[in-house]
This record gives C-alpha cells, structure tokens and sequence, in this order.
C-alpha cells in the first residue's frame, strides 16, 4: 500500500507474498490460513496486473480456485465466503470489460457474499458487493443488449437497499445505487421511452449523499 501511495506498482511484494504464501501451503497442504494467504496473494497479483495494463485472469483463476478451497473447508467462516465473493467480483469485472457475460460469476460471487452476509448480519458491506456484483451484470447487459436488465437492476438494487437499512450512511452503496438508477433511466432513455424521473431523481439524491458522506 505505501508503493502505491508514492506512485509505483509493488510488483516485487506481490511477487514475495505469492512466494511466501505457496511456500507455506506446500509445508501444510490443505491448511485454510494458508490456502487463504493463497488466495489473497494471487489476487493482489491479479489486481496489480490490471493496474498495469494487463487482464490478471491468470492470477485471479489462480486466486479463485483457493478461495473455493477455503469457503469448503470453512462454510461457517464470513471471511472465507467474502474472499471467494470479492475474487469473482473481480473476475466478473475483467469479463464484462472484455465483452463476455459476468452472470455466471456474479451469481456464484452473490451466493458467497449472501452466506457472508448472514453469518455476520450486522456488516453491510457483503450486501454492497452483492449489489455492486448485480450491477456489473446490469452494465454488461445493458451495453450488449443480452439478458433482462430489469431483473438485474432489481437485484442490485434490492442488495443496496438492504445495506442501507443497516447502515444508511454507506458511501459506496449510495455511489452504488445512484449509478444503478442512472443506467436505469440511460437504458429507459437509449430506447425510445422517456426516463423515469424519479429514477433520476434518486440517482442525484444518492449520488450527492455518497459525496456528503465522502466529504464529511
């Protein structure tokens, strides 16, 4: 973290952690700390790469497959679903930005991020990537014109929602919310119908509220 405040890329301390972390899990195979040390190794690595140009998928399948390992071996761990969940929302993030449809991540990254979520009820941030995972797919689908935007939009929307009845200061899931209701009415806009004002509506008052909260 303090290579990327100054302005450079730690690739030389991923590369370590990832070294560190397989060597680990070979002196112990099948332990969960060292599957999920695993897991979070390669996943930097995977976000380091699409910092740098690249797609990370390498990595993040990488990342994927031991953070599956672990949400196994500990089904009552909120750590261990949130782990898989956050690896394929970043997963489904690099397939919707390369054309290909993010649903079938999304759902399996949703499933984990719901199990997180009712293992530790009182965190709003496992339904706040549930929706922000919901509105990849509603951004995918909406720029390709594939699958039912309506039914995304509502669970991603129906995710935020519940977050901010726990929390209704969040910041990102009002960022969140705002930029649903924005593709809403652009999708609304884009074909032929006149946008719902209210979608509009909402979105502003969202959005303006993540700032206030931002900026407080």
């Amino acid at each position: 973290e303090l290579e990327l405040r100054r302005g450079g890329l730690p690739r030389a301390t991923v590369a370590r952690a990832v070294a560190v972390a397989e060597e680990v899990a070979r002196l112990g195979p099948g332990d969960p700390a060292a599957l999920m040390a695993l897991s979070k190794a390669h996943w930097q690595r995977g976000k380091l790469e699409i910092m740098a140009g690249g797609d990370g998928r390498e990595a993040l399948t990488a990342a994927a497959r031991h953070a599956r390992a672990v949400a196994a071996l500990l089904p009552a761990s909120s750590d261990a679903q949130n782990q898989l969940g956050l690896v394929l929302l970043e997963q489904a993030n690099v397939a919707a930005a390369a054309g290909e449809d993010p649903s079938a991540l999304a759902e399996e990254g949703a499933r984990a991020f719901e199990r997180a979520g009712a293992l530790s009820p009182g965190d709003p941030a496992y339904l706040v990537n549930m929706g922000i995972l919901h509105e990849i797919v509603l951004g995918w689908q909406l720029a390709t014109g594939q699958g039912n935007a309506q039914l995304a939009a509502a669970a991603a929307t129906a995710a935020l929602e519940r977050a901010l009845s726990v929390n209704p200061r969040h910041p990102w899931a009002l960022r969140s919310l705002g930029l649903v209701r924005l593709k809403q009415a652009e999708a609304a806009f884009q074909s032929g119908r006149e946008g719902d004002p209210e979608l509009i509506v909402g979105a502003r008052g969202s959005l303006e509220a993540a700032l206030a909260v931002n900026s407080a």
